[in-house]
């Protein structure tokens, strides 16, 4: 069953590390209005090992500090098959700022780790500058970040 979540302010699920079938169904209208928050998303952060698979997430709008992506803050080696995001993002640009559509940022890729996405269709873009980035960040002003089909 389709979930609105549009009445309601999204506290993010922390450390989850099991297994998400979302059965072909949507989640809309996730909103977060936490400025200073880091990890947010529908998850805060997915463990190691965690799978999300077949759930679409729509008309999320999200405004959060850092470690922002519709589906989660931060991963650290999930599998994520057949998911979808659509949204908007604002993020408090800072000196370790990050943000994505799916998933804003991976834990220790330096070490190897990394995310398994499969049968996932492109349904957002970043509209990111490395340039308004570092102008941002020199003015401590806050970066609009949009996600659009």
């Amino acid at each position: 069953k389709d979930i609105d979540l549009s009445d309601m302010e999204w506290q993010p699920i922390k450390d989850f590390a099991g297994k998400l079938d979302g059965a072909n169904f949507t989640i809309s209208g996730l909103t977060i209005n936490q400025p200073y928050m880091s990890n947010a998303g529908l998850f805060a952060n997915l463990k190691s090992g965690a799978t999300v698979e077949n759930v679409s997430i729509t008309e999320a709008d999200i405004i959060a500090k850092d470690y922002i992506g519709l589906l989660a803050g931060q991963s650290d080696s999930a599998n994520v098959t057949n998911v979808s995001v659509q949204g908007q993002i604002f993020a408090q640009n800072t000196a370790d700022s990050y943000a994505g559509g799916l998933i804003g940022g991976v834990l220790d890729i330096a070490a190897g780790k990394r995310i398994t996405l499969n049968n996932g269709r492109r349904t957002s873009k970043t509209i990111y500058s490395f340039i308004w980035k570092c102008l941002f960040r020199c003015l401590g002003l806050y970066l609009w970040v949009f996600l659009c089909l």
